[in-house]
């Protein structure tokens, strides 16, 4: 009976190793260290990386835990210990993201560009002084303006902004390649465009959404 029972802790060991995920590449890990950007900012180039090398890795480990924290309703989802985020679509949002990033081929992953980190941070500071949340800085200047004034030399760019999530990389790029409520799913385009090779990155606290975060990507010729 003991040799049965020592038999069955050693199965059920081995399984549960052969079942735990294996770490993401460090070499994903393309802002480690990196001066400029906080520890979270550096976790955002981090997520969105993974995200990029392995759609389909992400989907099962990723964006497919994160429908087990919706309500009853399908609607809302919990952000915080009793802090609750309504959605538009809901779980159908997730899901139809899963479905696509199931289908998603891999991506070259992105680097950090100082640059694009000025950039990104100044409207991260812009947004919070003026109670703001728009590609448009409080000037008026649209996004692709403001990094050309930083002095971007590349030849495509977009923007990303992700607001009132729990502060974590992984919650923020959550919400953008979910894309809840957009229906042209352009945030999602944005981390999943081969378009890109550079990234910039910004968080901060905001008088009115708690938190934001802007992510400008461009490409460079290397």
């Amino acid at each position: 009976m003991s040799r049965f029972l020592i038999l069955m802790f050693v199965f059920i060991w081995g399984l549960g190793g052969c079942l735990r995920a294996e770490p993401w590449p460090d070499s994903l890990n393309t802002a480690a260290g990196l001066a400029s950007l906080s520890p979270m900012e550096q976790e955002i180039v981090f997520e969105v990386n993974k995200l990029r090398s392995n759609p389909k890795r992400y989907a099962k480990e990723v964006v497919e835990p994160f429908l087990e924290r919706f309500s009853e309703n399908d609607k809302e989802y919990e952000i915080a210990d009793g802090v609750w985020m309504r959605t538009q679509e809901g779980v159908a949002a997730v899901k139809e993201c899963i479905s696509v990033l199931k289908r998603a081929k891999p991506l070259p992953i992105l680097y950090p560009d100082e640059v694009l980190n000025k950039a990104a941070r100044s409207h991260t500071q812009d947004m919070a002084a003026s109670s703001t949340f728009s590609h448009n800085s409080s000037d008026g200047s649209s996004f692709s303006e403001r990094v050309k004034r930083f002095g971007f030399a590349g030849n495509a760019w977009g923007e990303n902004l992700a607001a009132g999530f729990e502060e974590t990389a992984e919650d923020a790029v959550l919400q953008l390649v979910i894309d809840d409520g957009v229906p042209s799913r352009g945030h999602r385009k944005n981390l999943l465009s081969p378009d890109f090779n550079v990234i910039g990155v910004s968080c901060g606290p905001h008088p009115v959404w708690r938190i934001v975060c802007t992510m400008d990507f461009g490409r460079i010729e290397r």
